[in-house]
């Protein structure tokens, strides 16, 4: 966090609330390096079924103890509640990657409290 007036009132994250402003730059030299380093970049942000695993394994440990799966989803929902629709929409579709069951209960609960 910035306190010395730096971006101003601006969030410190792109956000579909309040549009930011970036100064232009001029273009990058399109050498063979910066073309092979754009390329790369350009891939690291795929998403598969494997980046859900260790989420659905901590769904699976919450319901070892009574109560703490019902305990997570009301935590979600609570917050998720006065997000937009798009947004509670996508992140519900992303709970469902993770389990199918748990996406459908955060739904569910959600939707009770808008």
């Amino acid at each position: 966090m910035a306190v010395n007036g730096n971006y101003g009132a601006n969030p410190n994250y792109p956000s579909s609330y309040r549009q930011l402003s970036y100064k232009q730059t001029s273009p990058v030299t399109p050498d063979a390096h910066q073309k092979w380093v754009a390329q790369v970049i350009m891939h690291l942000n795929e998403v598969t079924s494997e980046d859900y695993v260790q989420a659905n394994a901590l769904w699976d440990v919450l319901g070892r103890t009574p109560g703490q799966q019902d305990n997570y989803v009301h935590n979600i929902a609570v917050h998720l509640n006065a997000a937009r629709e798009d947004t509670r929409k996508r992140t519900y579709e992303m709970f469902s990657k993770v389990n199918p069951v748990l996406g459908s209960r955060i739904r569910k609960e959600t939707e009770a409290l808008v």
